[in-house]
């Protein structure tokens, strides 16, 4: 719904997923662009190894026309450089993430 009330009939929006774990996120955002009949562009970012061989499998078994709105990167937020602006952005966030910042 948000992606349907959000965007203009004629965008792409470019959504940013900090800390994509292991897959569900991407697949129900997937899901939702598909409902609202948008068309996105999804940047991930992992920082867990595990997650992310899980992230690189995940790909490979997307149909083409789902793989190739996704970009992955491995690494932690606090070291990423955003190159592009984006219009919305999500995270997944746990307890360990604030553990370490307060």
């Amino acid at each position: 719904a948000a992606l349907k009330g959000i965007f203009k009939d004629n965008e792409s929006p470019l959504i940013f997923l900090i800390g994509a774990g292991r897959g569900p996120l991407i697949l129900r955002i997937l899901a939702a662009s598909k409902k609202a009949n948008k068309n996105i562009r999804l940047i991930a970012i992992e920082k867990n190894k595990q997650a992310w061989n899980t992230l690189k499998g995940l790909k490979l078994k997307l149909p083409k026309e789902d793989s190739e709105k996704l970009n992955f990167f491995f690494g932690d937020i606090r070291n990423f450089r955003i190159q592009k602006s984006f219009q919305f952005s999500l995270f997944r966030l746990i307890d360990s993430y604030f553990s370490s910042f307060f």
